[in-house]
């Protein structure tokens, strides 16, 4: 009948308009999975929010939980819900969660009423989740680095090519993932090297050794900043050649320098030359010049090597050859100053024995006699005057020292000192019963009970 034609047509037109609504999705997925094969740089962060909004646009559902699997805890990386992405939305554990069984199998996980499968997991409450599916995330050495979840609050029902999409975003997941941790490792090497590209910088500071890299040939050069401090020359001015060298170098040593080079352009090795710089206020720098220098089958020379600023050593080099000149002149002195002294300690002696009896001739002469004998004390006196000097210039005054009874000293000067007082003066000693022994030179002492006895004697004449 017709009605009966009419009812197949319009079921015909209804398959075949859910057909083409399927078919128009299927495009549409298609498109957008063209488009995340093209996501293949930026900021991982950013690339894992838009795959997040990406599912949730092609699957249709309330929301989607992309999150990296540290042992046992889940870490949000990227939310969307409804229709809005969200960043770093923290973390939770992962043991009661559908995402485990995720996790553990390494499969595609599909639950229908999955708040009564798992009620521990109060998100999916909070979600108002009515089903959910869940798939994995594995690296290239098959561990399983996230789980992305789609909730929805109403039975969904994910086909074979539903399934088959999830698998290749899993995929994709994983690869930005090892990305992303390729990145971190690449940026933790970086600031490795910058730190220590930075602890060389501040080694070769601290030792004032710059380094450089160049063609003996053609004389262009790299330099470490060390390099323009040693050299005192702006960075800013170009490329360092030898031509800078030479300019800074001391006027008397530029032959050398140069023939120096000239040799490393003809031939290989090593090569060591130490020479002076004059910097643009007048000093003078020291320095070493280290470096190696091979030929090549094309003709370069490349040449490497050190530039040590020695000028503090060579400071104290010349600070300790003056040193050492004013020691050998010190041992020199100490030696003419011992002679002297032993000279004069033995004089001394003798003195001693002249200046005595000199002083009784003048108590017992008279007339011109006394006058002579007078000349004779004057002349010892003098000579002891000096015969101390010398002894205090040696630093013998007290080579002699010994251990000496002072008593004893006394009385064998008493006969001498009697005769220098005279007839007309009395002279008293007042010994101690036990006197201590006392470290001095008995000659010293000898003479100052003389030169005592003498002032005394004098004192009283007056």
């Amino acid at each position: 009948s017709f009605d009966q034609m009419a009812d197949t047509l319009e079921r015909d037109q209804e398959r075949e308009r859910q057909a083409a609504e399927r078919e128009a999705a299927r495009l549409r997925r298609l498109k957008q999975l063209s488009e995340l094969s093209m996501m293949l740089s930026g900021d991982p962060t950013a690339v894992l929010e838009r795959l997040c909004g990406m599912i949730g646009e092609i699957f249709g559902v309330r929301g989607v939980c992309l999150s990296e699997v540290a042992d046992s805890q889940l870490i949000f990386r990227a939310m969307y819900l409804k229709g809005k992405i969200i960043s770093n939305g923290g973390g939770f554990p992962m043991e009661g969660t559908p995402c485990a069984n995720v996790v553990a199998s390494k499969e595609i996980q599909i639950y229908q009423g999955v708040q009564e499968a798992f009620p521990r997991a109060t998100y999916l409450r909070n979600h108002k989740a009515s089903s959910w599916c869940g798939f994995p995330s594995i690296d290239s050495q098959g561990k399983v680095v996230a789980t992305t979840c789609l909730v929805d609050d109403k039975p969904r029902d994910f086909s074979d090519e539903d399934k088959q999409i999830l698998q290749v975003l899993g995929q994709r997941i994983a690869a930005e993932f090892e990305r992303a941790g390729s990145l971190a490792e690449r940026a933790r090497m970086e600031e490795k090297l910058r730190e220590n590209e930075r602890r060389l910088e501040e080694a070769q500071h601290m030792a004032g050794l710059g380094s450089y890299a160049g063609d003996a040939v053609t004389g262009l050069m790299e330099w470490s900043d060390e390099m323009y401090r040693i050299y005192e020359v702006d960075p800013a001015l170009g490329t360092p050649g030898l031509d800078i060298v030479l300019a800074r170098t001391h006027p008397d040593d530029r032959a050398l320098v140069r023939s120096k080079y000239e040799e490393l352009s003809t031939g290989n090795g090593r090569f060591d030359v130490e020479h002076r710089l004059i910097m643009p206020d007048g000093s003078v720098k020291h320095v070493l010049v280290q470096g190696t220098v091979r030929t090549e089958a094309d003709g370069r020379s490349p040449m490497r090597g050190t530039v040590q600023d020695i000028s503090d050593r060579k400071r104290a080099e010349h600070e300790k050859a003056r040193l050492e000149g004013q020691l050998h002149q010190a041992h020199k002195m100490e030696s003419v100053g011992r002679l002297a002294g032993g000279i004069a300690h033995d004089f001394n002696n003798l003195l001693t024995v002249i200046n005595g009896y000199s002083h009784v001739l003048v108590h017992q002469l008279d007339g011109s006699l006394q006058k002579y004998a007078q000349q004779i004390v004057t002349a010892g006196e003098s000579a002891a005057t000096l015969t101390r000097q010398l002894l205090a210039f040696s630093r013998m005054d007290m080579a002699g020292a010994e251990s000496v009874h002072l008593n004893q000293i006394v009385a064998e000067s008493r006969e001498m000192l009697d005769r220098i007082v005279g007839v007309h003066l009395e002279m008293r000693t007042s010994l101690l019963a036990s006197p201590d022994d006392v470290l001095a030179d008995p000659n010293q002492i000898h003479q100052c009970l003389m030169n005592l006895v003498v002032n005394a004697r004098d004192a009283m004449s007056g």
